[in-house]
């Protein structure tokens, strides 16, 4: 009974910090993150076939439950120095600030629905983990260029 209390008060402390991260004042607005991935040089297609298999059909779902409202994927056209270089950007707008955090129970839900063999699919995540150099993302906003000059100054 006491391990039971310990794991719910856990388990509500995990929560509320997860929400406590959220981005305060978003209200229902939209909100975009931008995921950046640099992948291990040589192992680019084995990690896109990883993720399109094992993650984009979470997106995808949670995009036709309306907790996404647009993903755009973009590949870089040139070359950056390696403290630079990302091989993916994911941007993401969910429907509001909230839906990015509050997901865990969700998520096991799809999960289940989409991975009948999740042994496989956490195969898959994990090695699609152990390809990436590193990841990154920034939750970007809209900026209003109203007011904003459009005469150059002498």
């Amino acid at each position: 009974m006491q391990l039971r209390l310990i794991l719910l008060a856990l388990l509500t402390m995990t929560s509320l910090c997860i929400r406590a991260d959220a981005p305060t004042g978003q209200g229902d607005r939209p909100y975009t993150v931008e995921y950046y991935y640099r992948i291990k040089w040589g192992y680019k297609d084995e990690w896109m076939q990883l993720y399109k298999r094992s993650h984009w059909p979470i997106m995808v779902l949670e995009m036709k439950q309306g907790h996404i409202l647009d993903i755009k994927v973009h590949e870089p056209h040139n070359y950056a120095p390696e403290s630079q270089r990302w091989d993916l950007r994911v941007s993401i707008t969910y429907k509001s600030a909230l839906e990015r955090y509050d997901t865990s129970e969700r998520r096991e839900k799809n999960l289940a629905q989409l991975f009948p063999n999740r042994a496989q699919q956490q195969r898959d995540e994990n090695r699609r983990r152990e390809l990436l150099e590193a990841l990154w993302d920034h939750a970007i906003k809209p900026t209003s260029t109203d007011g904003w000059s459009t005469t150059a100054s002498p």
